[in-house]
């Protein structure tokens, strides 16, 4: 390998002269500290991989030095090192060296490189120790990271009277260690997290880009909850005569296309039913959704694709993921959808702006604003004034009256959900190619 900067600050900084003298030198490609969760390894500057039983060279090391380079590593630095580690420090951007030469002056030389790229993915999984069963609150995180970091996160759901016993289904193993461990218990929804972003404090938002969803099961399950009989029932006060109460109703899942029990063939739009923030004001059940954290918003337009944000309410925004769905139509008449576990990949950053006061969305052609309340025509209304107030901080010359206008004729005005408790949801979806053009 080859050093790039000298990092003692009495030492002069190295010319590409001294680095093109110093002579090739060889280094563990990979070493462990303590239980293996520290990592050294350095793509950039390595020329190639040798057996260090006989010397040769290892036909292919380039490309696993670069394989291995892209890795996750839980922890990823420790003042642990011996001469020659390389280390990967915690903003997952840097990489130092420490140079057993001039051992006797230096007690530790260090030397850094860059890596290109973003920033790797970092994997949650869904554990005993990862999730929370139907609250959020503030906790300790199971993971932090850095705005703009990458999370690949790992989601079951569904309690043990939903698990189908008959047949061969891929049930999650992660699935059943919950149920058996998890005593702590408030709601339905099994959420992974929480995940705390480096730097977000209240007032911030906390943008949440979903890059990727993947149902990893090959069933979900629909049913009516005898609890509340669904939304005709929370409507109307009356039973939904002839229904099997609490009966799920399996669907099977493969390569992106749903085949439920009674009939037919649906095409999936997987996305997550809970994604919110820790609230202020300690545990929460996770059912009603919130306009101060989101939560379990139900909003089936964060596919792969979509961007969701948040208003932070307390430091590190502590973020939950969860209530996986396979598909769901607005409203979610009957109390569930097509419910299954899910992963997802996120991109969490910090923005720094006070205009999101509620949660709020977007898709590459819709803007979409979201509001929750105990009645759903307070819920429409707020929905629209944020659409309004979203249109004047991206068109400052659009008179409100015209705005207001624009969503009349180019706006849907949809009913989100109306069974989660005493929560009703709406939302307002605005193409982006209706707007006007912005001034020059």
């Amino acid at each position: 390998m080859r050093f790039l900067e000298a990092r003692d600050p009495e030492r002069p900084k190295a010319t590409a002269q001294d680095i093109a003298a110093k002579p090739d030198q060889t280094w563990p490609l990979i070493r462990a500290v303590g239980d293996g969760d520290f990592v050294y390894v350095n793509p950039k500057n390595t020329r190639g991989v040798v057996d260090s039983k006989n010397g040769n060279h290892v036909p292919g090391g380039l490309e696993l030095v670069r394989e291995v380079g892209t890795l996750v590593v839980e922890h990823v630095y420790a003042h642990k090192w011996e001469p020659g580690d390389l280390v990967f420090w915690d903003n997952r951007k840097l990489l130092h060296a420490a140079s057993p030469f001039d051992a006797n002056e230096f007690e530790r030389l260090l030397f850094r490189s860059e890596f290109a790229g973003e920033i790797p993915k970092v994997r949650l999984r869904c554990s005993p120790s990862t999730v929370c069963w139907g609250f959020l609150e503030q906790r300790p995180p199971v993971l932090e990271i850095l705005s703009g970091a990458v999370v690949q996160v790992e989601t079951v759901g569904g309690s043990p009277e939903v698990v189908p016993t008959n047949g061969t289904w891929r049930i999650p193993t992660a699935l059943g260690e919950i149920h058996r461990t998890v005593k702590d218990r408030v709601g339905p929804h099994i959420l992974t997290g929480p995940i705390k972003v480096q730097g977000a404090e209240p007032g911030d938002a906390l943008k949440v880009e979903i890059l990727e969803t993947r149902c990893p099961s090959d069933w979900a399950w629909t049913l009516v909850p005898g609890r509340t009989g669904g939304g005709l029932a929370m409507l109307t006060g009356k039973s939904t005569g002839g229904v099997q109460l609490d009966t799920p109703r399996y669907t099977r899942l493969n390569e992106g296309w749903a085949y439920p029990s009674w009939g037919g063939e649906l095409e999936t739009a997987p996305f997550f039913g809970v994604l919110g923030v820790a609230p202020r004001e300690g545990r929460v059940n996770s059912i009603p959704p919130s306009d101060a954290y989101g939560g379990n918003l139900d909003l089936k337009l964060l596919t792969s694709g979509a961007t969701l944000y948040l208003p932070v309410q307390v430091s590190g925004a502590l973020l939950f993921v969860g209530d996986g769905r396979a598909r769901q139509g607005d409203g979610e008449c009957c109390g569930t959808a097509l419910e299954t576990a899910l992963d997802g990949i996120l991109r969490l950053t910090v923005l720094k702006t006070p205009q999101i006061t509620a949660p709020r969305a977007e898709t590459d052609d819709l803007l979409i604003t979201i509001a929750c309340d105990a009645s759903l025509d307070t819920a429409v209304a707020l929905a629209l004034e944020r659409m309004l107030d979203w249109l004047a901080q991206l068109r400052p010359r659009l008179a409100r009256l015209d705005a207001y206008c624009l969503c009349s004729v180019a706006a849907d005005v949809r009913v989100t959900q109306f069974v989660n408790g005493d929560s009703r949801g709406a939302h307002v979806a605005l193409p982006k190619q209706c707007l006007p053009a912005s001034a020059s």
